[in-house]
């Protein structure tokens, strides 16, 4: 809540001062929301879809709420995958494939016969930017699948020489420029694995690194690449590369400095995360992986 006043204040009063009016900013978003009129029967399909895509995302797997396996209905709520007999088949690709082409056969009934999509508004897309974004998975895919990940994390043997509050700035300072890179999602997948394996290697509670780290992957404020939300932004055209870098260079610093004192302050006394305590659920994992 703090940083997001912190981000707020910053792009408002201090990047944009002399474009910022909040009373002509109220005013256009009033009559941009009147301009589209009560919401039509295309509109309301969509939200449904939408909706729906959302819930066979969370619902396609397993919800395990206690223990390990998965016993129906005692802590645990099957996916609805378990209905077909190839379960392994059905991915989040799957349903997302299913319900655009829904909107390809349900009417519009905007009374010229056409559908809820068309190809013609399908070209209309920013394709470059898509494209883009889903190089970002692909990039950590291949550096999970090459080993690249392990073989980096066996490589920071270095960090025994340096305390660990210095190592773990350096580890959010690392994060926070990956997900420029990637998507927060697959920088955090690439992450994760390289800093279990730094924590092993230097005998250090894992969580004294992975959690700031998985805050620091959220930290994507300067490229159009770091998240879906930056390029949705970038793909109007409005905005320069160069803009997002300017104002989005100080808003990684200040998550950097942010994250490292919330953690050196809180953090590690709340989830007892002591860098000079390696736990025994640790040392199973450690025994498992190797």
């Amino acid at each position: 809540v703090l940083y997001l006043y912190i981000c707020s204040f910053f792009l408002q009063h201090v990047q944009a001062r002399n474009e910022f009016n909040e009373d002509s900013t109220k005013k256009e978003y009033s009559e941009r929301l009147e301009a589209l009129g009560p919401i039509k029967f295309a509109e309301k399909i969509f939200a449904v879809i939408f909706i729906m895509t959302v819930s066979l995302w969370i619902f396609r797997t397993d919800l395990v709420f206690h223990g390990d396996t998965c016993r129906p209905w005692i802590g645990c709520m099957p996916g609805w995958s378990r209905l077909f007999p190839e379960s392994d088949y059905i991915r989040d690709g799957t349903v997302s494939i299913l319900t655009a082409l829904l909107l390809f056969l349900i009417p519009a009934r905007d009374g010229q016969g056409s559908k809820l999509l068309d190809w013609e508004t399908c070209k209309k897309l920013n394709w470059d930017v898509i494209w883009l974004v889903g190089g970002g998975f692909v990039l950590a895919k291949a550096i999970d699948e090459s080993g690249l990940g392990e073989w980096l994390g066996s490589q920071l043997k270095a960090a025994n020489y340096f305390p660990p509050e210095v190592t773990l700035v350096f580890v959010v300072f690392v994060t926070v420029l990956s997900t420029e890179i990637i998507a927060n999602t697959p920088a955090i997948q690439v992450c994760l694995p390289i800093l279990g394996a730094m924590a092993s290697e230097t005998r250090t509670n894992p969580l004294y690194f992975t959690i700031p780290a998985s805050l620091g992957v959220s930290c994507a404020f300067m490229l159009p690449t770091a998240t879906g939300t930056n390029a949705i932004v970038f793909s109007f055209g409005a905005l320069k590369v160069w803009d997002m870098v300017k104002a989005g260079a100080v808003l990684n610093l200040t998550s950097v400095i942010g994250i490292s004192l919330s953690w050196f302050c809180v953090g590690r006394f709340v989830f007892n995360a002591s860098p000079y305590n390696f736990p025994s659920w640790a040392e199973i994992y450690d025994c498992l992986l190797y």
